[in-house]
């Protein structure tokens, strides 16, 4: 059974190094991670301050959604879920 919970500090590692292979596979002109300690350093930001969610089968990290928690651009009165990035690790998608 799949299970959602909030990211903590100690997915610290797993989150960036899902982000290390997203920017592998998905080669752009500009690099997203070109900065290792950057990287760590915004993704302990969300996790702190924002949303990351991560799914687990069993014990086992498979995937991640993240997002920031901002005001809407129109009506900052109205706080909105602005989505960063989310995926599925290698191992269970089912479409490679």
């Amino acid at each position: 059974m799949i299970e959602i919970r909030a990211a903590n500090e100690s997915d610290l590692d797993w989150l960036v190094g899902e982000m290390r292979e997203f920017d592998r596979l998905y080669k752009t002109k500009k690099r997203l991670f070109s900065d290792e300690n950057y990287v760590r350093a915004k993704m302990l930001e969300v996790v702190k301050e924002h949303v990351c969610l991560v799914a687990e089968e069993g014990s086992e990290r498979i995937g991640l959604i993240a997002g920031l928690l901002t005001p809407h651009f129109y009506n900052p009165s109205i706080r909105v879920l602005s989505e960063l990035f989310w995926g599925v690790n290698l191992k269970y998608r089912r479409t490679m």
